[in-house]
């Protein structure tokens, strides 16, 4: 569920549309750049998401009517409890890569103080 409080703008603020697209070209270079089978499909699900939040927008600003803007604030509530899972499995593979990082700065440490011959 969504931190914030309240019920968006609809249709989406220019603002808010140019954030779920920068999110789907991000997402779509990460689904790209991804072999973790697991991350892969928190990726595909959260692009479908946006994509259905987006095209939920298109119909919201052509129709501007009652159904349509409960269609899109639950399109926009779908896809925000995807964000968070992927989120959550996010920052845990973040926490790793710190973890991995720590681990690389001490090996180039020995490396550059025990230089091999």
């Amino acid at each position: 569920m969504s931190t914030s409080t309240g019920i968006p703008a609809l249709p989406l603020t220019a603002e808010a549309r140019a954030s779920y697209e920068d999110l789907y070209d991000k997402n779509e270079t990460a689904i790209r750049g991804t072999t973790d089978e697991a991350l892969l499909q928190s990726f595909r699900v959260t692009q479908l998401n946006i994509g259905a939040v987006l095209s939920a927008d298109n119909a919201a600003q052509l129709n501007a009517d009652d159904a349509v803007f409960k269609d899109l604030l639950a399109k926009i509530g779908e896809a925000d409890d995807g964000l968070t899972e992927l989120q959550k499995k996010i920052t845990a593979v973040a926490g790793w890569i710190n973890k991995f990082s720590e681990v690389l700065t001490a090996i180039e440490k020995v490396r550059a103080l025990v230089p091999m011959l």
